[in-house]
């Protein structure tokens, strides 16, 4: 027994007819009458543009007419993520303009673990429903998008924005956007001491192995901002948190203070005061700028050199 079914989509205004079988010559000169087409890639018979006329051949013939809902589309996108701050622009188009029919729903959970966290919605439908959600489980963290790769679903795979997408998320999940170190600091300038979500500042772990606890920091834009540290000297600088309930050492976190250049800088020192610091003119000497240079001694490799030379000069001549 063959069976029909039709749908029509409000978005290109078209009727599509299938058939779980052939059609009879009868029913098929009807259907070529009303204006259908076949399509032979899809296997159904499309009507360009829906008409009075055309539907109630279909309710005639007893076709159940099923209207498809319009796509949902990426209404609300977190582009200062650093997994979707790439796309700027034109290129979010790619991205906004996505089409998507099915997806499933989420609500949120408790916490399953110390390591929990809430989801962040990252990209929502414009019906609300949230497409793309990160969140961290334990060290680590996970995404979710709630659609599929697959066309019946949604026609992600072939926009623009899939390929850097799915580079940018992957990179994000294995840190490798996160692998760019800071500048090091110098001894006395103040060090900002950011943290990640759910982190909490514990103490601050100096090169000499001391903890320095977080009533040792200033917040250098008042009371609202974020710690920084005054460092008293060179060296690797770690930073100890509480994440989940647990106390660590956050190794991405830690940062290098070098001491200042200008003290380094001899140039700026009095000659005498210096000879004097390195234990009288019996250990060092100074030598000023444009003093002659007359009296230094010869270095005893000059004088073996030129004795080296003489004598095989002086062989040379013998065998002559």
């Amino acid at each position: 027994m063959t069976t029909y079914s039709a749908t029509y989509s409000p978005e290109d205004n078209k009727l599509r007819l299938c058939a779980s079988s052939r059609l009879d010559p009868d029913l098929y000169a009807g259907v070529r009458a009303a204006g259908f087409i076949w399509a032979p890639k899809q296997g159904i018979f499309v009507a360009p543009m829906w008409t009075p006329e055309r539907e109630d051949f279909l309710r005639f013939h007893e076709v159940t007419l099923a209207t498809v809902l319009p796509p949902d589309r990426a209404q609300t996108v977190d582009f200062a993520h650093p997994a979707l701050q790439v796309f700027t622009g034109e290129g979010r188009e790619g991205l906004l303009g996505t089409r998507t029919w099915r997806y499933m729903l989420l609500k949120p959970g408790e916490r399953d673990g110390p390591g929990a966290a809430e989801g962040k919605v990252l990209i929502s439908f414009d019906d609300g429903a949230p497409a793309l959600v990160e969140a961290r489980r334990g060290r680590g963290k996970v995404m979710l998008f709630t659609s599929t790769v697959d066309r019946e679903w949604s026609d992600w795979t072939i926009r623009t924005s899939f390929l850097p997408a799915l580079q940018r998320l992957v990179g994000w999940l294995a840190g490798a956007l996160e692998e760019r170190r800071d500048a090091p600091s110098l001894v006395g300038t103040p060090r900002v001491v950011p943290l990640f979500e759910g982190q909490k500042l514990r103490a601050l772990v100096g090169p000499d192995g001391r903890e320095r606890g977080p009533d040792s920091l200033a917040a250098p834009g008042g009371d609202s901002g974020p710690p920084a540290l005054v460092p008293d000297r060179p060296g690797l600088w770690q930073v100890k948190v509480e994440e989940g309930g647990q106390e660590r050492l956050e190794p991405r976190l830690a940062f290098a203070v070098l001491p200042d250049p200008r003290e380094a800088d001899t140039t700026r020192l009095d000659p005498q005061e210096l000879t004097a610091w390195f234990g009288g003119a019996s250990h060092a000497k100074v030598a000023a700028e444009g003093a002659p240079r007359g009296d230094r001694p010869v270095p005893l490799w000059s004088i073996l050199l030129v004795l080296a030379l003489a004598a095989f000069l002086g062989e040379g001549l013998l065998i002559a």
